[in-house]
């Protein structure tokens, strides 16, 4: 009952008398092969949970491209404890389905380096949020812009701040445009030329960063 309808998860979020006392939930996912473990997405209103997040530096992979409006509804049990309420976050290792909840999915074909890294990414967040008030923990009022940056952590701030930033980094651009343009420096050949390119890396970028390829 887990993928056709995820009825054990419906059923303790309607039922469970537990329910009323969880502060956090971490759901995990797994595939057969590949990995490693990344955290895909978190719950509406994750600034309390994600500013947390990056204190327990769990070793994984995060991005917040992955919260589109979907992730309530992309049909796993994090989105239906999610969606009951819960402050919550996913994490899954990246793979194909060519062998999940197929015949073979077998033991032998699960990686132990992925059950090796999901289980170290457990005992940390067990660790700092079992020491952690979880009474205090909420849902906020915003949402958090979050990425991995390689050897520094989880780096997070207010979605207004992306908006700011983006507005400054057109401005700039502008100006550079504005200024290269009377110096003669720039033909309008040129100028259509990188943007066509620059919109072709940005498109990979974010293709990569969405795990397409």
């Amino acid at each position: 009952g887990e993928e056709m309808g995820w009825l054990g998860a419906k059923a303790f979020a309607e039922h469970h008398p537990e329910m009323g006392h969880i502060g956090v939930a971490f759901a995990f996912e797994g595939w057969p092969e590949s990995g490693p473990t990344e955290m895909r997405a978190t719950s509406p209103g994750d600034a309390w949970l994600v500013r947390r997040l990056s204190v327990a530096a769990p070793p994984v992979w995060a991005n917040s491209n992955y919260n589109t409006d979907e992730r309530l509804y992309h049909g796993s049990d994090f989105g239906v404890l999610a969606a009951a309420g819960l402050l919550s976050a996913e994490f899954e290792n990246s793979g194909s389905a060519t062998r999940h909840h197929r015949p073979g999915d077998t033991v032998e074909a699960v990686n132990p380096a992925i059950v090796q890294d999901h289980g170290d990414t457990m005992l940390i967040l067990a660790r700092y949020f079992g020491n952690l008030d979880l009474s205090r923990a909420h849902s906020s009022s915003e949402d958090l812009v979050f990425f991995t940056l390689p050897g520094f952590g989880l780096v997070a701030y207010p979605t207004w701040l992306a908006t700011g930033l983006s507005v400054v980094a057109v401005f700039l651009l502008v100006a550079v445009i504005v200024a290269a343009r009377r110096q003669g420096r720039l033909s309008l050949a040129r100028l259509a030329l990188g943007t066509v390119a620059l919109f072709v890396v940005v498109l990979a970028g974010f293709a990569l960063a969405a795990g397409v390829w």
